[in-house]
């Protein structure tokens, strides 16, 4: 029987620089069974299609093959630069939420912040804390533009402030969501917004927890400072 090529999963990865086994399993394949589901993992390698993540011992994190000459037609915009080890946990939640927002037709577009990095040619090395650039950029139902900010641990004011700063020269920006797993973490980001003044009257920022996020993002409680919504709603 000859086997799909598994071109929704490239295109995706292309954008991430990744696959995990968890989110292929999830919104990629249907297994009918666990050894068809291992068979059909393990030949995305074995195939050429993807090769293990570069520096991750684990077979449960695969990228594209950049050297396929069938994947680069299938990826014709190029494949991003795969996370850093450091970065997978971070990336694997984000993109759970995305997933679950396409599959509910909620976003219609998404551009991921290596390819944000890439198009703007910034020269700032990743991860670099001079040059913050949006986790991930949803073009949802309606046109709206909203970036979204996964914040799994807290981090420094100084930090915040630098992040929000940044978007005050940052273009086709309708709002801001910070998926945060504390009201620790929730206050933070607003106590750095009053210390840059940051324009909420035209960038509002929103908050939704993380597991809302996981879950069911486009109906999880969404909090601005003076309204809660969903992410539906704001399309409706």
């Amino acid at each position: 029987m000859k086997r799909a090529i598994p071109e929704s999963e490239l295109r995706f990865a292309a954008k991430t620089g990744f696959l995990s086994h968890d989110l292929w399993q999830t919104f990629f394949f249907q297994a009918k069974s666990q050894s068809w589901a291992h068979d059909s993992w393990s030949n995305l390698v074995s195939r050429g299609y993807f090769k293990k993540h570069p520096s991750y011992r684990s077979p449960n994190v695969i990228v594209p093959n950049a050297d396929s000459e069938g994947v680069r037609r299938i990826c014709p915009g190029g494949i991003v630069l795969p996370p850093y080890l450091s970065q997978l946990h971070h990336d694997e939640v984000l993109y759970k939420g995305l997933l679950l927002l396409l599959r509910s037709k909620l976003v219609e577009s998404f551009i991921t912040e290596p390819e944000v990095r890439r198009a703007e040619s910034t020269g700032i090395p990743r991860g670099s804390e001079s040059h913050k650039l949006p986790d991930l950029i949803l073009g949802l139902k309606g046109g709206s533009r909203i970036a979204m900010e996964m914040e799994l641990t807290q981090k420094s004011a100084k930090r915040y402030r630098h992040l929000l700063n940044g978007y005050r020269i940052r273009r086709n920006i309708d709002s801001i969501i910070f998926a945060v797993p504390s009201r620790t973490i929730l206050d933070c980001v607003a106590r750095a917004a009053e210390q840059v003044l940051f324009p909420l009257d035209t960038i509002p920022i929103g908050f939704i927890n993380v597991d809302d996020w996981c879950t069911n993002p486009s109906l999880g409680a969404l909090s601005f400072p003076k309204s809660t919504t969903t992410l539906k709603a704001l399309v409706a």
